[in-house]
């Protein structure tokens, strides 16, 4: 697969209309470079730690290159750019995406909807307790601080024993609990008012971090 292939079918995974900013396309690839590298003919970029974690600007030529080819629509209408695929890019996307193994295809779609189902700073979190070396020239370095653990890890290689089952990710991504999961705790007012505010610093965190990538480029 080349460079552009790979976005292509990374985006392809989702839902048609689904919109990707600056900072979760680059998580998304540099995640498809770590973690699956030889399945997609990889690595494709050379990310190096930067102020909200891993970055590489081949990631925006790409998408301008695709841009150009009719296959990404890029919306730089708002403060910020964000990009999706056209009819074209999905049909493509979804092409190469059928090339791919069944368990790479699989693979994929669940990290890409990992990706987007997490609020930044604890996507940054996962990130940097995975990849520490991502971390050293990080802004936002209490994110590790305040998400020590993170909530939801990376999703593993699917080519490790086992690993298929490891990780299903239906109960993050909306779907139905069954009798067996437990109950939620109850939440004390205190507990709900720490989750608001982090949820704030989280979208602030979004926000300065797709400033500070989109105006790297």
């Amino acid at each position: 697969m080349q460079r552009s292939d790979v976005v292509l079918a990374a985006m392809a995974t989702c839902r048609r209309g689904t919109l990707f900013e600056p900072v979760r396309i680059q998580k998304l690839l540099f995640l498809i470079d770590r973690e699956i590298p030889d399945a997609v003919d990889g690595p494709h970029f050379r990310f190096r730690p930067y102020h909200y974690g891993p970055f590489d600007r081949m990631v925006f030529v790409t998408l301008e290159e695709l841009s150009a080819a009719g296959q990404v629509a890029i919306d730089a209408a708002g403060a910020l750019r964000t990009y999706s695929l056209t009819t074209d890019g999905l049909a493509r996307g979804s092409e190469l995406l059928l090339r791919l193994p069944a368990d790479v295809r699989e693979y994929l779609t669940k990290l890409a909807r990992w990706v987007l189902s997490l609020r930044f700073a604890r996507l940054l979190a996962a990130i940097y307790h995975e990849y520490p070396d991502m971390a050293t020239e990080s802004v936002a370095l209490d994110t590790k601080r305040r998400h020590p653990k993170p909530s939801l890890e990376i999703p593993r290689n699917p080519f490790l024993a086992g690993a298929a089952s490891v990780f299903d990710l239906s109960g993050v991504l909306g779907g139905r609990p069954t009798s067996r999961d437990p109950e939620p705790p109850v939440m004390s007012d205190a507990d709900a008012m720490r989750d608001a505010w982090e949820a704030v610093g989280d979208d602030l965190y979004a926000a300065l971090a797709d400033y500070a990538t989109d105006s790297s480029r």
